[in-house]
């Protein structure tokens, strides 16, 4: 009977048994301090050095073979040769071992003899059933569990702090830096993952036993990719679900792909912004440092969420609050003002206090005063999340402002508070992080901490268990239509669009001049003309288009000038539209990722929308709550609203279209390749939205 994931995941972090293949007698060389480490921290398993060369290490029978070992162990931590690799693994095989965590590195991260070691050895476990973490790996670690199978000289102290935070590294130096870096602050984890090459077990795996975690409360990743793009979208939805904080270091520039982008939608997806794309939809929080993965993570394990975005701040040192204050204001959250009903509070209890406002400066008062006005602030029903901070006294009389904020959070639970001290204080930071308060070490991480705190509590689908979303089934007229072309002209673009049912400008296409002609009494003048070939997608720079056609003069007019282009353009025919009379340009795109799947991509339109570089992307499949937010994530968000006689726009025509079109893009995205829609005209509130153009290119065209 095959083992479930989950099975060996939990046989591989919370063993009864280990054997560490290769150990040392030298407790001080890296197969030796596994061992030490194991035994140092106290798990309460079984431990079996095996290695031929010794008959004891550290205290304990070292075996010859793991055939040699009295129980076929848990997890075997594999750290010998790697040319001996295969064959360690070829015994664990046979004797029944449940899980290998292969230390040892020099396969494909290292060259093309090792990725052929690496697949070998991916044959050898596969078919004798066990899960690998790794090569290349630097251990993993379950706090609760006391189970520290590295040999990392981060685990030489005294105490592991055992905590809430679930890491998964790609990264084994970066695993033990964030280990040093928190246990100084007296934040712990519940599990330390390193993931090596992910010849077998793979990132989502890791995440997704981390999700299930009765004593994992937020999640930490450094990220550099991952392997299977559908399985990390299923975690990342899970973990949304299951209300478990995700926080990740994404490390990576944009990339462009190898081939040139032939819409204005690929020229604006790389795949930095594609896994930016994932994280929003799945309320990913995304930091830019090791000190915030961390940082972040903890304040997400203790703090509540809380129910708006005003902001309190009660501080001892001015410029540290003004700057608090200022950096929150462009992160978008809201200093609340200080109502009358808290003023006249502090005014009865303090009469002399000068000014009563937010941020409330105490600088100038008595230091005593500070747990007064602090704890008014997180009495008072002004503010959603109160951030006190504290100067030089954190660090060198910490009963003067650090204590206050101890005793009036646990007086106050219910209240988000995220500290920060202006000098270096790791002591106050302990402090706090014993009694489960958030601290920060910067101003800025504090107050971007708590623009995330803000997000996620918004976030429509947290904690909602629920069906999955439902996504529709491929048309198999549309699908048999994609198959078969190579590539697509205006004309059969606009066509698809209007199937996927998103509204089109009225139109024609005609293959002849005269055609043209005939058509254009079936429309309302003013018109527009293209002239229409699927091997141009850029019309406007060759001279293709013409548009203000107010009359059959103009018409004639244009119609001259595009066919004397004819030959050269490789012209298929005109495509005769009526021109839209106002409306806003945008742009509505879709890119396939080669990953994740469709992306889809909206911003302002036109020809210069590159140059504009204003977009909000999403991947597939898509819900109106995202496409609500990706209009409220551009930079030019206030163009939805009245401007200069203009009513305010259709968001919620296009919020549907574009649903409508990332509906399409996910289910025929065998097919397409890219879509670009530019312009969308978007109109007054209640006239809705109209493609004007369209270019649909296939993966045959690719």
């Amino acid at each position: 009977m095959q083992t479930t994931t989950a099975a060996s995941l939990t046989r591989l972090l919370k063993p009864e048994s280990v054997a560490i293949v290769g150990a040392s007698a030298n407790l001080e060389q890296f197969n030796g301090r596994v061992v030490k480490n194991l035994l140092r921290h106290g798990f309460g398993g079984r431990v079996y050095p095996v290695n031929p060369k010794y008959e004891e290490v550290a205290g304990l029978r070292c075996s010859p073979s793991l055939d040699a070992l009295p129980e076929a162990p848990d997890v075997a931590f594999i750290t010998v040769g790697r040319e001996r690799v295969a064959d360690v693994v070829r015994q664990c095989a046979g004797a029944g071992v449940g899980a290998a965590i292969i230390y040892t590195g020099g396969f494909s991260e290292a060259d093309e003899a090792g990725a052929h070691l690496e697949a070998e050895i991916q044959r050898i476990a596969r078919d004798g059933g066990i899960r690998v973490c790794g090569p290349n790996t630097a251990g993993v670690h379950n706090f609760h569990h006391n189970f520290h199978l590295a040999g990392l000289i981060a685990l030489d102290v005294e105490e592991m702090l055992p905590g809430g935070i679930g890491v998964v590294c790609q990264s084994g130096s970066i695993g033990g830096a964030l280990l040093s870096r928190a246990a100084q602050r007296g934040i712990g984890f519940s599990h330390l993952i390193s993931c090596g090459n992910e010849m077998d077990l793979e990132v989502s795996d890791y995440l997704d036993y981390l999700v299930d975690d009765s004593r994992t409360r937020a999640i930490a990743v450094y990220l550099e990719g991952v392997r299977d793009g559908e399985k990390f979208k299923k975690v990342l939805e899970k973990a949304l679900r299951r209300e478990k904080p995700l926080v990740v270091l994404k490390l990576g520039e944009a990339r462009e792909g190898e081939r040139a982008a032939l819409s204005h939608t690929g020229t604006l997806v790389g795949e930095d912004r594609v896994y930016e794309a994932l994280f929003r939809k799945w309320s990913v929080t995304r930091v830019d440092d090791l000190e915030a993965l961390f940082e972040v993570a903890h304040m997400f394990c203790v703090s509540k969420l809380p129910e708006g975005d005003r902001m309190g701040v009660v501080t001892t040192t001015g410029g540290a609050g003004a700057l608090m204050a200022d950096k929150c204001g462009v992160l978008g959250l809201k200093v609340a003002e200080v109502d009358d009903a808290l003023r006249t509070r502090m005014k009865e209890k303090h009469p002399a206090f000068g000014r009563i406002e937010n941020p409330l400066d105490t600088t100038i008062a008595d230091i005593h005063l500070y747990s007064d006005f602090l704890e008014s602030f997180l009495e008072s029903k002004c503010f959603d999340v109160v951030i006190p901070i504290v100067g030089s006294s954190a660090q060198f009389k910490p009963g003067m402002g650090v204590e206050p904020i101890v005793r009036l959070k646990r007086k106050n639970p219910g209240v988000p508070m995220l500290a920060y001290f202006n000098p270096h204080a790791e002591d106050a930071h302990r402090l706090l992080a014993r009694e489960g308060i958030a601290s920060f070490q910067s101003i800025s991480g504090c107050a971007h901490a708590a623009a995330a705190l803000v997000r996620y509590a918004r976030v429509p689908g947290r904690g909602k268990e629920g069906a999955p979303h439902t996504v529709a089934a491929p048309s198999p007229s549309i699908a048999e239509r994609l198959s078969a072309a190579r590539s697509l002209n205006e004309a059969q673009s606009l066509a698809l669009v209007r199937d996927f049912g998103l509204p089109v400008v009225a139109h024609r296409f005609c293959r002849t001049e005269e055609e043209a002609r005939l058509a254009s009494r079936d429309l309302r003048f003013p018109l527009v003309l293209k002239g229409v070939s699927s091997e141009i997608q850029h019309k406007t720079e060759r001279g293709l288009v013409k548009t203000g056609l107010g009359d059959e003069a103009a018409l004639e007019g244009a119609l001259a000038e595009i066919a004397g282009l004819r030959e050269t353009c490789e012209l298929e025919g005109y495509l005769l539209q009526e021109q839209v009379e106002g409306g806003v340009e945008f742009l509505l795109g879709v890119k396939r990722d080669p990953q994740f799947g469709p992306v889809v991509t909206i911003g302002l339109g036109g020809p210069d929308v590159e140059l504009l570089d204003d977009v909000s992307m999403r991947v597939t499949p898509l819900t109106l709550d995202d496409a609500c937010e990706m209009m409220d994530e551009l930079k030019c968000k206030k163009i939805f609203e009245s401007h200069r006689g203009r009513g305010p726009l259709d968001k919620a025509a296009f919020a549907e279209a574009v649903c409508r079109l990332g509906e399409a893009a996910f289910a025929h995205r065998e097919h397409i390749e890219e879509m670009d829609l530019n312009p969308v005209f978007l109109r007054e509130r209640g006239k809705g939205c109209l493609v004007a153009d369209a270019l649909i290119i296939t993966r045959n065209d690719t």
